[in-house]
């Protein structure tokens, strides 16, 4: 109950900073967040106190990243995975450990975590699973003119400023990694990126030449 209050970001994040995903930690005088969007970076998980109305930024590990009382988990390309937190600094120490592959992560900066985890250990999390998904032309009327070969799991398609080529992003089912691909009918796909921390988001380039794409570092 009471009347809700506004804590304070650091300044330096920026006015225009979205922040995400607050949990208390184990000592209910302290909670983390995630800073999604903010200046140049400030994006990560931050430590906040209560009475002392501070912040200050842990790590980042991504959106996909939760604290329990002794170790923190996220999901990095599909993987999920593990690592020791010291239980003063709360930074990751020691070697970090694969949980599982193919793991199903939210997508964006701003987003809550795919995952939970308790204060015993607890791991609760969702396995991608294989999904049918269909690329189809149609005009508009809704009549339907063809479809496109593609690999499994697209999504994102982004038509090429002449129409007759879309770029799309899709979901390899055992790694969870993403990559960009080059569609167009009767021809095979092509596959463009083959990056390390996944590709997302194609946007072509007014003459057709270049595609723009996000990425994990």
């Amino acid at each position: 109950g009471g009347t809700p209050q506004r804590f304070p970001i650091p300044p330096e994040i920026g006015p225009d900073a979205v922040a995400v995903g607050p949990a208390f930690r184990p000592d209910q005088q302290s909670f983390t967040y995630r800073i999604g969007f903010g200046a140049k970076d400030t994006a990560g998980t931050y430590l906040a106190r209560l009475q002392a109305r501070t912040s200050r930024r842990l790590f980042d590990l991504g959106p996909n990243t939760v604290l329990g009382r002794a170790a923190v988990a996220w999901i990095s390309n599909g993987a999920l995975e593990t690592q020791a937190l010291d239980p003063e600094s709360l930074q990751p120490t020691g070697a970090r450990t694969i949980i599982q592959g193919g793991v199903l992560g939210n997508d964006g900066q701003a987003v809550t975590p795919a995952l939970s985890l308790s204060d015993s250990g607890v791991l609760v999390y969702r396995k991608m699973n294989e999904a049918e998904t269909r690329l189809a032309w149609f005009d508009l009327s809704g009549r339907a003119l063809g479809t496109l070969e593609a690999p499994p799991l697209c999504r994102n398609p982004e038509f090429g400023p002449k129409g007759g080529r879309v770029a799309v992003e899709c979901t390899d089912a055992t790694t969870g990694r993403r990559d960009i691909w080059l569609l167009a009918e009767r021809d095979a796909p092509i596959r463009l990126t083959d990056a390390p921390g996944g590709a997302s988001d194609p946007v072509w380039s007014p003459d057709g030449q270049t595609i723009a794409f996000s990425s994990n570092p």
